[in-house]
């Protein structure tokens, strides 16, 4: 079966919590609604067994990965998610340009697995095997939706105990040479 795309535009906010890293959240699908570009219509839970079996892939324009999926799940108004955005080309392509408001959308690809056709001939989606989730300029589906793009940088990593130590004993010896001592302390 070919692989069909659905798209959904979002809203642009920053995050204003302390985890670290770029991320950008948002609905890649709304439940029922006007059919999309390519007059599909997405049932409730019909992304369920496809989300529960495995992570998505998150693509650039359904063509470069630039990152993984941290959080995806089915929610009232439809497929909410977040993905983390790598600090590659494309990655940071994809996070200014969201972050400017300029790519305002997701897309999914998909392969539909059960559907029936409504009496005006949009597709309502039942089953659908979920890939990858995208960030796009131009979504097949217009209905707009809240999401965020957060662009705090990762906090440096503490260094790890030996490190620490052998930094002290490396200041120790310099210290030393220039006849500076370190006096020893009790426990």
């Amino acid at each position: 079966m070919p692989l069909n795309r659905r798209s959904v535009p979002f809203e642009v906010k920053a995050v204003a919590d302390g985890d670290s890293g770029w991320e950008i959240a948002g609905l890649a699908s709304t439940w029922w609604g006007e059919p999309d570009a390519y007059n599909d219509v997405v049932a409730p839970g019909a992304f369920a067994e496809s989300i529960a079996a495995r992570p998505t892939k998150f693509l650039y324009e359904h063509y470069e990965p630039i990152g993984k999926q941290l959080e995806l799940r089915e929610t009232d108004e439809g497929l909410y998610g977040r993905w983390s955005v790598v600090d590659t080309r494309a990655g940071t392509d994809a996070h200014k340009l969201a972050k400017a408001g300029v790519l305002d959308a997701l897309s999914i690809g998909y392969v539909p697995l059960e559907w029936e056709l409504r009496a005006d001939g949009a597709r309502i989606l039942r089953k659908i095997d979920l890939y990858e989730v995208s960030c796009v300029a131009i979504p097949a589906n217009e209905h707009a939706v809240i999401t965020a793009v957060k662009s705090e940088p990762p906090p440096p990593a503490p260094p790890s105990e030996p490190a620490l130590k052998l930094h002290l004993e490396l200041l120790r010896r310099r210290l030393l040479r220039h006849g500076v001592t370190i006096g020893e302390h009790a426990p």
